[in-house]
């Protein structure tokens, strides 16, 4: 910095000093960051607390604090510090190696943690040191770092983690981007941002560099109580600021009887079995990143029961609590998982923390066993993503229920003159016969008869020497679709992830598919509702109120485009 600009900066400061008499505290903060050209700057990592647990959060810290009193404005605040006592030695896990060799163990400190904490207007913030951004966490408001960004501008993005739901790519880490706006994939989530703000050059309360997921990370030049009373305060106020920078994010939800009800629709799909169980690539506490071993082996416990399994998954889970006597549904959010890496450490987990599980109808999802709803930011950003993906109403694809029952009735006749049903009653072969032919088979049999279709349901191509795979229900004139029925995102979404491995198969030459293909195209069958427009002619998915199938929609489309296909969606509906 040039002595002019100094020069400069000073003449600004003691002119905003003869000025400004209300806000002398700041202005006296600035000439103490600038009479030296050298400051010590430190990272402060900052929560809100949850107001509905401050209780709890105070009382955690135990008896091991100390006060000071900080008066800012004629305000005085009471800022508390807490730092563990037990700090001691520990072994590490690798003694027993020097031991082989006749060497000295070693001991190693455990790490520090401290909390300082300061209340600003009935809101508690808490700055958290060492490890202690765990114990913060476990209190905190994880939807205040977020809404704070979301009141400043940027400059230069540096790096994100994004959730993708709905997607093969859960988490994501996208590195170093330089850009001066947030890119990202629509149907992505924010999960933590490294930034730099576009703040004045005058502003001294913290440095443009900042860390955001469920806490704040902030560069405080020459910190003291003092300057972070005047930080909180300055953030407590910034919050009723209005929006500025848009980022779509999952927002927690704090109602208890939300909560509970989605834990009953929770439930209720397990015993559909309508989930999945999955482990993060990592977690971000607070604005730290934990990474977990993708070499884990597993451990299942419930009541004294207990298992060691090499994968975990819907089926294994199932499969220990038949093993035990357990019933899976009335038991699951009891269960534990323990991971186990090489060295045998590793991390409790509840079940309910694994499943992978969305709600359409409450525009709801659970991650790390807690309900999330996406804000207007990431609807909006994958409402436009969805309108570059072509749908319409076709009453060719229709399933009109006469025309099932018309084929089922035709099917009962063969049956009934089959002298290996002689003995059965009309009633008993219907059955028979509807199991055989579902609305799905009897749906692409229909459609090649009526239209010409060529019917590829249960044609099985072969991919290696020990597995087939089902490439499409059926094709025509260049053009393959993938069917499915229902009425929710957990039965559609499998037609997704169909017509994504059937992409990559034939694209790729996995496969000896024997025809041309430049289409993609999805079918859904789903209920009609009145909103939904009649004859031939374009829909909107995003009137579909499923929004784990918008999700998947929205990266297959992505998919389909970059492998040279164009993707298409057809809706039918059921009549």
């Amino acid at each position: 910095m040039s002595h002019l600009k100094i020069l400069y900066k000073f003449f600004k400061i003691f002119t905003e000093l003869f000025y400004n008499k209300k806000n002398r505290n700041i202005v006296f903060t600035k000439i103490l960051c600038y009479n030296t050209m050298r400051c010590t700057v430190a990272k402060v990592n900052i929560f809100k607390i949850d107001n509905a647990k401050k209780e709890d959060f105070i009382n955690s810290l135990g008896e091991r604090i100390v006060q000071k009193q900080v008066e800012i404005d004629n305000q005085t605040f009471s800022v508390v510090f807490m730092q563990n006592s037990n700090l001691g030695d520990s072994s590490i896990s690798w003694n027993w190696l020097l031991k082989e060799y006749g060497l000295s163990n070693i001991m190693i400190q455990k790490q520090p943690k401290a909390i300082l904490y300061v209340e600003v207007n009935n809101n508690i913030y808490a700055a958290t040191f060492g490890s202690a951004y765990n114990q913060a966490e476990q209190k905190c408001d994880r939807n205040f770092a977020f809404n704070l960004a979301r009141k400043f501008k940027y400059k230069k993005i540096k790096s994100t983690a994004q959730a993708n739901p709905n997607s093969n790519k859960n988490k994501v880490i996208t590195s170093y981007l330089d850009n001066e706006y947030f890119e990202y994939e629509s149907g992505a989530a924010f999960l933590k941002i490294k930034s730099k703000l576009d703040i004045d050059e005058d502003f001294v309360l913290f440095g443009e560099n900042i860390e955001i997921g469920t806490s704040i990370k902030l560069e405080v030049c020459n910190p003291s109580l003092y300057k972070f009373v005047q930080i909180i305060k300055y953030i407590d106020t910034k919050l009723l600021e209005d929006d500025v920078t848009p980022i779509p994010v999952f927002q927690l939800i704090t109602n208890k009887e939300e909560i509970a009800k989605l834990d009953i629709k929770l439930k209720e799909k397990v015993e559909q079995n309508e989930f999945n169980v999955t482990f993060a690539d990592f977690d971000i506490i607070g604005t730290t990143e934990m990474f977990y071993s993708q070499n884990a082996k597993y451990k299942i416990c419930y009541d004294g029961k207990h298992k060691k399994v090499d994968t975990l998954d819907n089926d294994t889970l199932i499969q220990f609590c038949n093993e035990k006597g357990l019933v899976f549904s009335d038991v699951f959010l009891d269960l534990k998982v323990r991971t186990m890496d090489e060295e045998n450490q590793g991390v409790w987990f509840s079940i309910k923390e694994l499943i992978d599980c969305s709600i359409d109808d409450s525009r709801a999802t659970l991650i790390n066993g807690r309900w999330y709803k996406y804000n207007d930011d990431y609807i909006v950003n994958l409402t436009k993503s969805l309108l570059d993906l072509p749908c319409e109403h076709n009453h060719q694809f229709d399933f009109r229920d006469n025309l099932y029952q018309t084929y089922i009735d035709k099917q009962v006749e063969c049956f009934k003159n089959d002298t290996k049903y002689s003995e059965m009653t009309i009633s008993e072969i219907k059955n028979i016969v509807s199991r055989k032919y579902y609305n799905e088979k009897v749906y692409n049999i229909l459609m090649q008869e009526y239209y010409n279709f060529v019917n590829g349901d249960r044609l099985l191509y072969r991919i290696d020497a020990q597995h087939k795979i089902e490439l499409d229900d059926f094709y025509r004139e260049n053009e393959i679709y993938a069917v499915k029925f229902g009425n929710s995102s957990n039965k559609l979404c499998y037609v997704v992830d169909q017509m994504t491995i059937a992409m990559n198969c034939i694209k790729r030459g996995i496969v000896e598919f024997p025809y041309n293909v430049k289409n993609v195209i999805i079918v859904l069958v789903i209920d009609k509702k009145e909103d939904y427009p009649v004859g031939d002619v374009p829909f909107d998915i995003n009137k579909l109120n499923f929004l784990p199938l918008k999700n998947a929609l929205n990266n297959w489309q992505k998919e389909a485009r970059l492998l040279s296909f164009n993707p298409k969606v057809i809706v039918g509906y059921m009549e």
